[in-house]
C-alpha cells in the first residue's frame, strides 16, 4: 500500500477554537481540514453531552450537518456517544454497567444506531463519503480514565477498584463491582452498536441507497501496558499473576467489527525525549504486528497519536515535526487504512491550527498542509503549453506548437486547427486565439472565426466571453465586443459571473459588476471556476488558491506551475515549466 498521504492521514477535532462550543465549530473544523488539503476528519460526536434524543437528531443539527455536508471531507471517524446509554444523566456511563443491558434497553440501543446508519445512507448516498463509528479509548474508560495509571500506579489502581461499586449509574441499574464487569459491559455495547450499524446498512440497501459507507470500529488504548501488569491478590476479582484484562485481548477478538481503532500513544510516546527515531518506529511496527496477530485483521486505524512538548513523553519542540512525520510514514508503510493526529486546534505545539481557528501552527504548515497538498498532485500523460478546465468532463489544451487536444476517457484526442491559447466553459463552449490574435469558436465540428482580435480569451458561454488585447479588456455580448474600463494582462471568467484578472505588474483584481476591486497578492496568471474558487500562478511559478475565510491567498504545496486552471466543479489542472501536465486530485 502506497503512502497516499491525503487519502489516509487525518486530523482529530475535539477541542473547539476560542469562542465556540464543540458542536458549533464542527462545520468550521471540517472546513479548516479541507482548506489545507485534508479529507479525513476524526471528531467527537456526542449526543449525551448535548442532551439530544438520538444520534440522528445530533447529525441533523445545522452546525454538525454543515461538517458532514462539506464536499472536501470524505472520511469521518466519529468518537460516538449515544443518547440511549445515558438516560437523563450525560455525565454517567451506563454503557459500562452490565445491568443496563436488558432486552428493551439493548433493543433501543440497536435502534438508535440502526436509524443513524440509515440516516447517513439516506442523506449522503452517491457522495462516496465514509462514516466510521468509534468510541474514546475504551481501556481508559474502563480503568477510571487511565489504563496506564491502573497498570503502573498501585495507588491509582487501589482508588479505582474502591470507587467501582458507585460508578456508572450503579444506584439506578445495580452496582458495577469492578473494572472487569465494566469490560464485559463495554463488550455488550460494542456488539449492540455493530448490530445496529449492520441492520441500518441492510435497510439502506433495501431502500436502494448506495455510494456511501457506514462502519463500526471499537477503539482501545492498550497493547502491552495492561497485559504486562499482573493481577494482584488485593484486587480481589482476578487470579494473582494473570495479565490484567484489556479490550484487545479479552473483548475485541470475540466481536464482529469492520475496523478497530487504536489510540496509539503507548506505541508512539517516546521512552525519553532522546529516544532514537529507529527505536520509536520499530516499537510502532511491533505493536501493529501484535494487534494484527490478535484480531486476525489489518483493518487497524490509528485513531489518535501526537507528539507534544509537555509531559514526560514529549519531544523537544524542534523535533515535533520530524517525530510526527516518523509516525505517519511508519504507519502508512505498515499499511494502516487511516492515521489521525491530535489535535486540530491547540495553543501548544500539538495543534494544527492555533486556538484562534485561523492561524496555522508549524505542525499544521510543515507537515499537514505541505504533505496533504503535495500528495494530491498527479501527473497526466502528454505535454502542453496551456490547459483549460471547464469541469472534469470538459478539458482542452494546446501544445507549444499550437496543436489542439481535448481530454477524453481514453486520453488526449487531437482536434484540427492551430491555436496559441484556448478556453472551455463549464458547459463545454470552446473559444481560442491563434498566433495572429484571430478569435475562433468551436462549433462542435469545426472552428468558426469570430470578429475582433485578442491575445487571450475566457469563455462563459457563446454569448458571454471576456478577453484582453494589449492590456485592454473586452466583453463579448453575443452581438459584438464592448470595452470594459481597466487594464489587465490575463483574466478569467466563470459561469456565475465571477471575473478575476491580473495586470502587467501582477496586481490582482476582481470585477464587482461595475468596477475592478483590488485583491491582495501578486500573480502572473489566474483562473476562476466560481465565486470563492480561484487559483493562480505567481511569477515564481508558485501555486495559490484563494481562501475566502481569510480574504487572502493560500499557498498550495507540491508543484510549481507556469499555468493553472480550475473548473466550476473544483477540478484543477496545470502545466509546469517543462510542459508536463498535472491534476490536483479532489
Amino acid at each position: 500500500m502506497s503512502r497516499d498521504f491525503y487519502q489516509r492521514v487525518g486530523v482529530y477535532y475535539w477541542v473547539p477554537p476560542d469562542g465556540y462550543t464543540s458542536e458549533q465549530a464542527f462545520g468550521l473544523a471540517a472546513a479548516r481540514i479541507a482548506e489545507i488539503g485534508g479529507r479525513n476528519m476524526h471528531a467527537l460526536f456526542n449526543a449525551r453531552a448535548n442532551a439530544y434524543q438520538s444520534l440522528t437528531q445530533l447529525a441533523m443539527r445545522a452546525s454538525v450537518k454543515s461538517g458532514f455536508d462539506h464536499p472536501g471531507i470524505g472520511v469521518y471517524l466519529l468518537t460516538t456517544y449515544d443518547a440511549t446509554t445515558t438516560p437523563g444523566n450525560p455525565t454517567e456511563k451506563a454503557f459500562l454497567n452490565p445491568n443496563f443491558y436488558t432486552a428493551s434497553n439493548t433493543a433501543a440501543l440497536e435502534r438508535e444506531y440502526r436509524e443513524f446508519t440509515f440516516y447517513l445512507y439516506q442523506t449522503y448516498h452517491g457522495t462516496g463519503k465514509r462514516f466510521i463509528i468509534s468510541n474514546w479509548e475504551g481501556d481508559n474508560e474502563i480503568y477510571c480514565g487511565s489504563a496506564y495509571g491502573y497498570a503502573k500506579d498501585a495507588s491509582f489502581r487501589n482508588s479505582c477498584n474502591m470507587a467501582y461499586p458507585s460508578l456508572h449509574l450503579g444506584q439506578q441499574y445495580g452496582s458495577v463491582p469492578n473494572p472487569y464487569a465494566a469490560l464485559g459491559a463495554m463488550q455488550l455495547w460494542f456488539a449492540a452498536r455493530q448490530r445496529g450499524v449492520a441492520q441500518g446498512r441492510l435497510d439502506a440497501a433495501n431502500a436502494g441507497y448506495s455510494g456511501v459507507e457506514v462502519y463500526h470500529a471499537p477503539e482501545f488504548v492498550s497493547v502491552n501496558i495492561l497485559r504486562n501488569s499482573p493481577c494482584r491478590l488485593e484486587d480481589g476479582f482476578c487470579a494473582p499473576g494473570e495479565p490484567t484484562k484489556s479490550l484487545l485481548y479479552d473483548a475485541i477478538p470475540y466481536l464482529d467489527f469492520d475496523f478497530v481503532s487504536y489510540s496509539a500513544y503507548n506505541s508512539t510516546n517516546l521512552t525519553s525525549p532522546d529516544e532514537s527515531p529507529n527505536s520509536a518506529k520499530a516499537r510502532l511496527v511491533n505493536d501493529l504486528d501484535t494487534i494484527q496477530s490478535v484480531i486476525s485483521s489489518r483493518n487497524i486505524i490509528i485513531g489518535e497519536f501526537g507528539h507534544g512538548s509537555l509531559g514526560s513523553f514529549g519531544s523537544y519542540p524542534s523535533e515535533v515535526v520530524g517525530r510526527t512525520n516518523d509516525v505517519l510514514d511508519t504507519a502508512l508503510d505498515w499499511g494502516v487504512p487511516y492515521v489521525f493526529n491530535w489535535e486540530l486546534f491547540d495553543t501548544g505545539i500539538w495543534g494544527v491550527y492555533h486556538m484562534d481557528g485561523v492561524t496555522l501552527q508549524p505542525l499544521g504548515d510543515q507537515v499537514f498542509r505541505q504533505r496533504f497538498q503535495a500528495s494530491r498532485w498527479e501527473q497526466v500523460a502528454g505535454t502542453l503549453k496551456q490547459v483549460s478546465v471547464g469541469s472534469a468532463e470538459h478539458i482542452w489544451g494546446v501544445t507549444e506548437g499550437g496543436q489542439i487536444y481535448r481530454w477524453t476517457a481514453g486520453g488526449w484526442q487531437g482536434v484540427g486547427g492551430w491555436l496559441k491559447q484556448i478556453s472551455i466553459s463549464a458547459a463545454g463552449a470552446v473559444w481560442g486565439v491563434n498566433s495572429w490574435n484571430n478569435i475562433y469558436r468551436w462549433t462542435g465540428v469545426t472552428w468558426e472565426q469570430m470578429p475582433g482580435s485578442l491575445e487571450q480569451v475566457s469563455v462563459v458561454n457563446d454569448s458571454n466571453v471576456w478577453g484582453v488585447m494589449s492590456n485592454y479588456i473586452f466583453h463579448w455580448t453575443g452581438l459584438g465586443w464592448e470595452g470594459i474600463p481597466g487594464l489587465l494582462a490575463d483574466l478569467s471568467a466563470a459561469y456565475d459571473g465571477s471575473v478575476w484578472g491580473v495586470n502587467a505588474g501582477g496586481s490582482v483584481y476582481f470585477w464587482d459588476g461595475s468596477i475592478w476591486e483590488l485583491a491582495p497578492g501578486i500573480l502572473r496568471q489566474i483562473s476562476v471556476g466560481r465565486a470563492g474558487s480561484v487559483w493562480g500562478a505567481s511569477p515564481a511559478d508558485d501555486v495559490y488558491k484563494w481562501n475566502p475565510s481569510i480574504n487572502n491567498w493560500q499557498p498550495i504545496a507540491g508543484k510549481q506551475l507556469k499555468q493553472v486552471s480550475v473548473g466550476h466543479d473544483g477540478t484543477v489542472w496545470g502545466v509546469d515549466g517543462n510542459g508536463s501536465i498535472w491534476r490536483y486530485r479532489l
